[in-house]
């Protein structure tokens, strides 16, 4: 902060900061710096001064970036302003604006995989390549600011910041804000937990030592007027904050020297609070610019020229300003209080002055909260008002990429560059018309927060839900963020509370949303602490709801798996008292909850027996009549069953299930939905090696969810043509000239696509990546699959969890036999405890004889090594039992289907033991097998056997 005619003063703080600038320099390793200090103690001008300062040859900062303005949230609008920043003349970074305008461009024009399939991962990665070019060619250090960071301390956004950081070679982001209000930072935890990203610091800023405080108030155009005396008195009243000082300097321009300043150090906390409500008191004048800034301490959201026209709307603009608005509008940015954004056209007023104004001097300037109410409703009508141009600014952008082609047009790709800029302007300023209308009007303010996100839902409007979140939850009575509170509403927002507590069907309903938008966007935890603050109802639809959402929150949170299953035990009880139609339609939706649950953690059998009681539940009032939603809803379980039909081997019923979800979704014309169960249709024939089949299937997908924009969904269909088109290679059946080319390029696609669309499917598109570059390239394919492992964790996929973790195992063990790296071995032993985790909380069929195949093989290769075969006692009952399991167990693409390879490798070492053990051994393992020629598979077993004796 900064007051005219004062100059910067320069601050300890500075050097850690510039110390690690010096490393990322020397070594090029990039790092990460957590500014972390109070409101106002001048976080904001130390970056702005350090960046002007110290740009040099070697050296190239970035003006801070300001997070907490949600345009930045999409990560092409970041990336823009960097590449802006650093290369004006886009010499280096012309590929990525080209390529960025012609993808916002293509979207609309093409349905090709190249154009659908790219957008954000693809941008990205050419932004990343330009970057690096730049960095390279100019042997340059790059620092990147980002301020106010405490705004995004709980978002989803913080995690793809991470992300994008890791990417970038020498260059140190300095992360700015206040720090966590309880012990649990997510900023510093998410540096902690992963290794791969740059190491971070933290530099703790407070206020000015005593000697930094005399520099600023000497320094001051009022310093010379001021004894040493007075100047000491200043600081010591002021406590080396830069606000209050900034404030005092400010004042003492305009007013005489206030009577605490005659009182000598020391000075106790009631004569120092009397002077600094002195401090604002300048701003409790009805004149136009105190006016101004009391207003934007209450309306706290980045405003424009048009907005800040309509809230000073009643007011006589100064004389100096000659009746013009923009003229005024240039003075209000030039204040010292007034942050412009980076933006560059809106502004805010600085936080702390805002926060102090509403402690000090708001409460008895506006006792009755009227002033502030009708503010605030002037507020929503004024954000309002400027969003309406925006829906036909983009509706015109739209048919410009229908009717025309971008590419032949340069003007109109200039235009099409900023189409992604409007829709988030759009988002932004719908999201705080809602804001203020909560404030100003909670029923109707409720009654739209609840439209609107159920609209976005409806819609899949992540970006939307976000802000809308983002503005809600602070009016929740959980409040399950550290947000801090600058909106300086405390009393109102109470009182909005306590308002919606009173009504808990409307609660419920602004709380169920607002969970699901969390669920949504891989945040159960706090989505679940929000569900348990809502309060219970006696409507049971809305309580079944709760009940639903509460188990769909556990199902995604590590070490709260199995909870889900009573909540959705409770949904179904209260589905059970409601009237029919609307019982069957919530048992239909529990059960087909409970079939993922029980799915997602291995209980199979129990996933089919939910799947048929859907069934049943959702064709009672099918078949008497149900609306399209009810037939919509039988073919997703449908498809949900086939899937697990197959998997289970049970592959005719499996492909009538997927064939009866098909006819129903294309009568209804739900192209999503036909694409989807023509995904499963791919699924069931590639478990059944029918890969021609699945293949075929797998493309008419893949049209249809290109033709509807869909890159979640490409991102899933492309992880499932990658692996058809290995395992098709090894049974011999050609579908590409080039296969395992092919499929590493779809499965890379496939990494980008749901890294950034499909969180969810993340971690199985790392595991078929593990996989498929298994054969030549394993060291890659075990960092794949270490990723699988970590992503499924976090977002709590269990099958995923469990066949990444023992994959990566296996594949560990094949590696350390080939290259004899100890490395390899240790990674199994290292990894023992989380297997035996797994195998603790899940249930699938082939994770424990697989993981007593693996510490078979080590203890058989132990004893080779060292010439002791007692040790190898209960080694052949453990191959016995591992071997019988997988025969008799069809796990999707393993089990049975791969007990050949298994066998094989048991072969191998079984060859290898003397032929005395050999013999004791073949005894065994022919007694146990023989008992269970039940299986076709387990008999294969003493066929083989006796073909090794």
């Amino acid at each position: 902060m900064q007051v005219p005619g004062s100059h910067y003063v320069q601050r300890s703080a500075e050097d850690p900061i510039l110390d690690q600038v010096d490393n990322v320099r020397l070594d090029r390793n990039s790092r990460a710096v957590l500014l972390y200090g109070a409101g106002g103690v001048g976080k904001t001008r130390m970056l702005r001064a350090l960046a002007e300062r110290n740009t040099s040859d070697e050296v190239r900062w970035i003006r801070p970036i300001d997070v907490d303005d949600s345009e930045y949230w999409v990560m092409e609008n970041l990336q823009r302003q960097v590449a802006e920043a650093l290369d004006p003349d886009r010499r280096y970074f012309r590929e990525f604006t080209d390529y960025l305008t012609k993808v916002v461009a293509s979207r609309a024009v093409s349905v090709t995989r190249d154009v659908v399939a790219g957008h954000h991962a693809r941008v990205r990665k050419v932004f990343t390549r330009c970057y690096k070019r730049y960095i390279t060619d100019n042997e340059l250090t790059v620092v990147i600011p980002f301020d106010t960071v405490e705004v995004v301390r709980d978002s989803f956004f913080i995690s793809h910041l991470y992300d994008w950081m890791r990417d970038l070679p020498s260059t140190l982001f300095i992360l700015s804000g206040r720090p966590a209000e309880s012990q649990l930072d997510a900023i510093r935890e998410m540096f902690e937990e992963t290794r791969s990203g740059p190491d971070a610091v933290t530099v703790t800023m407070t206020g000015f030592t005593e000697p930094e405080a005399i520099r600023f108030v000497v320094g001051s155009d009022i310093g010379a007027d001021l004894t040493e005396t007075e100047v000491g008195t200043l600081v010591s009243l002021c406590e080396g904050q830069p606000l209050w000082l900034a404030l005092s300097v400010d004042y003492l321009r305009h007013f005489d020297f206030p009577p605490e300043l005659e009182q000598s150090p020391p000075h106790d906390d009631a004569l120092r609070d009397r002077f600094r409500r002195r401090m604002v008191t300048p701003f409790s004048s009805t004149e136009f610019w105190p006016e101004a800034v009391k207003r934007l301490s209450v309306v706290r959201h980045n405003v424009n020229l048009e907005i800040w026209q309509a809230l000073m709307a009643d007011q006589h603009l100064p004389p100096e300003c000659g009746g013009e608005w923009e003229l005024a509008w240039d003075s209000l940015r030039a204040l010292p209080w007034i942050r412009p954004r980076a933006n560059g056209h809106d502004v805010a007023l600085h936080d702390a002055l805002a926060e102090e104004l509403t402690k000090r001097l708001i409460p008895l300037h506006d006792q009755d909260e009227g002033w502030r109410t009708h503010l605030w409703r002037r507020a929503a009508e004024a954000f309002e008002e400027a969003a309406a141009d925006y829906p036909d600014v983009i509706a015109a952008m739209d048919r410009l990429l229908v009717e025309d082609d971008p590419e032949e047009n340069p003007t109109a790709l200039h235009q099409l560059a900023r189409l992604d800029v409007h829709k988030r302007r759009l988002d932004q300023l719908r999201a705080a018309r809602l804001h203020y209308l909560l404030l100003s009007d909670v029923e109707r303010g409720a009654e739209e927060f609840a439209a609107h996100f159920e609209a976005a839902t409806t819609r899949n409007d992540l970006h939307f839900m976000e802000l809308a979140y983002h503005e809600l939850d602070h009016f929740l009575p959980s409040h399950v963020t550290t947000r801090p509170a600058f909106d300086a509403v405390g009393v109102v927002v109470n009182r909005c509370r306590t308002w919606l507590a009173e009504r808990p069907g409307k609660l419920l309903e602004l709380g169920l949303n607002a969970a699901r938008y969390l669920v949504q966007n891989a945040q159960p935890d706090p989505a679940f602490r929000l569900l348990n603050s809502l309060p219970d109802s006696s409507d049971l639809t809305m309580a079944c709801r709760l009940s639903q959402e509460r188990g769909n929150a556990c199902m995604r949170i590590p070490g709260s798996v199995t909870d889900a299953d009573q909540h959705f035990r409770l949904a179904l009880s209260q589905a059970g008292a409601l009237e029919s139609p609307l019982r069957e339609r919530f048992i239909a939706e529990t059960r087909k909850e409970l079939g993922f649950y029980a799915r997602n953690i291995g209980r199979w059998q129990e996933a089919d027996e939910h799947y048929l009681n859907a069934c049943e539940a959702i064709t009672d009032i099918v078949h008497s009549g149900g609306e399209d939603d009810d037939r919509a809803e039988l073919a997703s379980i449908h498809t949900n069953w086939a899937y697990l039909k197959a998997l289970r081997g049970d592959y005719d019923e499996a492909r009538d299930l997927v064939q009866n979800a098909l006819e129903a979704r294309r009568s209804l014309n739900r192209p999503l939905g036909m694409a989807i169960s023509l995904s499963t249709a791919g699924e069931v024939c590639r478990y059944e090696q029918d890969y021609t089949a699945a293949w075929e299937h797998y493309q008419r997908a893949e049209v249809l969810f290109a033709t509807l924009r869909n890159s979640a969904w490409l991102g899933q269909i492309y992880q499932e043509q990658a692996i058809c088109l290995l395992q098709a290679a090894r049974s011999d059946v050609e579908l590409d000239d080039q296969p395992l080319e092919r499929a590493k390029d779809l499965i890379l696609e496939s990494i980008r696509l749901c890294e950034e669309h499909a969180v969810r499917w993340y971690p199985s598109a790392l595991n078929r990546a593990g996989r498929i570059f298994a054969s030549d390239e394993p060291e890659r394919a075990l960092d794949f699959l270490r990723s699988a492992v970590f992503h499924a964790r976090k977002v709590t996929d269990g099958w995923f969890l469990s066949a990444s973790l023992i994959e990566l195992l296996e594949l560990s063990y094949l590696t350390w036999t080939r290259t004899n790296d100890p490395l390899h071995r240790l990674e199994i032993e290292n990894r023992r405890p989380e297997v035996l985790d797994a195998i603790q909380h899940y249930e699938f069929a082939d994770l424990k004889p697989r993981w007593m195949l693996i510490t078979a093989h080590l203890s058989v290769h132990d004893s080779l090594n060292s010439g002791d075969f007692a040790a190898l006692d209960e080694t052949p009952n453990e191959y016995a039992v591992a071997l019988r399991d997988l025969a008799k167990n069809r796990v999707g693409s393993h089990g049975s289907a791969a007990l050949a390879e298994e066998f094989t490798r048991f072969g191998e070492l079984f060859r290898e033991l003397p032929p005395e053990v050999r013999r004791r051994w073949y005894v065994k393992l022919h007694a146990t097998w023989s008992s269970f020629r039940s299986s076709e598979s387990a008999g294969s077993l003493t066929t083989w056997l006796e073909r090794l004796g």
